[in-house]
């Protein structure tokens, strides 16, 4: 039995939705059989699996292979665990990380390493992802984009990676071209690459190279204040007005929160910084907003949990407050930003 898991969502700070979780009884049966995961799509994703160890009744992650366009992995199994899997693309891609996932939770707690399912992961402050079941029978699962790529799913990746590398590569569609030919000799006289490369060290070279181009892009915000800061998005274009957040940026430390090109779009930034002092709960926590100049600020939706919201407009009457978010400069590639304590 085959089974098609689709893209799901593709920005880097979506807000993820909880789920109930299917009950099914799992068959129970201890043979062992392979099951195979294919990338079709045109990423190079991270893929995490999981099984419910029925007898010690607890999950077991193994998380972040990583698996090239066109590329199988084969991994044992036993019939008596429930499997799940949840994929999401490497980071050094454009336009942020895109996800291949279900609807079951599962929490891993960083101290002990140990995993549940569980609807209320983020109340108990352990991360999750949002994983797919494995039907029992099921012996090869394909990961897959809206276009399906199949065989030439290699070709797309290659297009994906020239262009994370700047290349002009307008469309993505597993066809090589004229443009992705010339792009790819380019790139092989640049780094002095064999031309008859193998697939798949060629797209090893481009991630390299994308990765060091990435940082180079997008927005990348440093604390250099006394205390953690948290920060949040505004996007603003014909078809957009949204705001996300938030990130948190420990004291001495930089984040990169945007990894595609500042001259797209419109985008604009807000920061808190958390209250010096000791905090018996979270409720307690005081925070100081981020000063910004009335004349080119612009009001965004914000929350005080993690949120997603898609209008700036009627904040209040939506379950919002607003805030004044600061403007980014719309005619650059990249650019970092230092918070100091006068920021605030």
């Amino acid at each position: 039995m085959k089974t098609f898991i689709y893209i799901f969502f593709s920005l880097t700070y979506s807000i993820q939705a909880f789920s109930e979780i299917s009950q099914q009884d799992v068959l129970q049966s201890d043979i062992s059989q392979n099951w195979e995961i294919c990338n079709e799509t045109s990423f190079i994703l991270k893929v995490s699996t999981a099984y419910k160890d029925v007898e010690a009744n607890e999950y077991k992650i193994n998380q972040n292979t990583e698996i090239y366009p066109g590329e199988c992995i084969n991994k044992e199994v036993l019939n008596s665990y429930r499997r799940y899997i949840y994929a999401k693309s490497s980071p050094i891609h454009q336009g942020g990380i895109r996800e291949w996932r279900g609807e079951n939770p599962i929490c891993k707690n960083i101290a002990s390493a140990s995993a549940s399912i569980s609807r209320n992961c983020q109340e108990n402050n352990l991360e999750s992802s949002f994983f797919r079941v494995i039907g029992p029978r099921e012996n090869i699962s394909y990961l897959i984009e809206k276009n399906d790529y199949k065989k030439k799913a290699i070709t797309a990746g290659t297009q994906r990676l020239l262009r994370d590398n700047g290349y002009n590569i307008n469309k993505i569609d597993g066809i090589s071209g004229k443009k992705t030919i010339q792009a790819l000799s380019d790139f092989k006289k640049l780094h002095k690459l064999e031309s008859e490369i193998d697939k798949k060290l060629l797209m090893q070279k481009l991630s390299k190279v994308a990765e060091k181009e990435g940082q180079k892009m997008g927005l990348t915000i440093c604390n250099r204040t006394d205390a953690p800061i948290w920060t949040a998005l505004g996007i603003e274009n014909r078809k957009e007005i949204s705001s996300r957040g938030w990130w948190n940026i420990k004291i001495g430390k930089c984040k990169q929160i945007i990894n595609r090109k500042l001259n797209s779009k419109k985008t604009y930034y807000f920061a808190r910084k958390e209250s010096k002092g000791i905090i018996k709960s979270e409720e307690e926590k005081g925070y100081s907003d981020i000063i910004s100049n009335k004349a080119s600020a612009k009001n965004f939706c914000i929350s005080n949990s993690k949120f997603s919201a898609i209008t700036n407009i009627n904040c209040i009457l939506s379950g919002y407050d607003d805030a004044q978010f600061r403007q980014l400069p719309s005619n650059i590639l990249g650019l970092t930003v230092t918070l100091t304590n006068n920021d605030f």
